[in-house]
């Protein structure tokens, strides 16, 4: 048995992780200094790192079909190479090495649903109401 858990808290708790780092950071610093950007790729690592042993024996995350457990991550991942593709050395996003997570990302990215939200999202500006 692996010694990573995956969770709906553990869900949660990463995206209040990403959404308290940038807001605090954003609001307090007006951008992020090395250290927070350090321990937050390092995090984000960590986290696929789970998601990847997860996904060594199965498809999706819940069950034997992709569900919101799933699609729940698709916008993170997606802009994972994004804030991460300055970072060299040990900080370097490599996607290679987390196979059954990339996998997993690109099995979903093939969805015609989520294509057609990601378009939707790369011609227009979304704002908040």
């Amino acid at each position: 048995m692996s010694t990573h858990q995956f969770s709906y808290t553990a869900l949660t708790q990463f995206h209040v992780f990403i959404d308290r780092f940038n807001i605090f950071h954003e609001k307090v610093y007006g951008e992020s200094p090395e250290s927070a950007k350090v321990r937050y790729g390092a995090e984000v690592k960590r986290v696929a790192g789970v998601l990847d042993s997860v996904l060594k024996e199965r498809d999706w995350l819940v069950g034997d079909k992709c569900t919101y457990a799933d699609l729940a991550f698709v916008m993170w991942n997606t802009q994972i190479a994004f804030f991460m593709g300055s970072r060299e050395g040990d900080q370097a996003w490599r996607p290679e090495e987390f196979p059954h997570f990339k996998r997993w990302q690109e099995a979903m990215l093939a969805r015609e649903s989520v294509k057609k939200v990601m378009g939707v999202l790369m011609d227009k500006e979304v704002k908040s109401s």
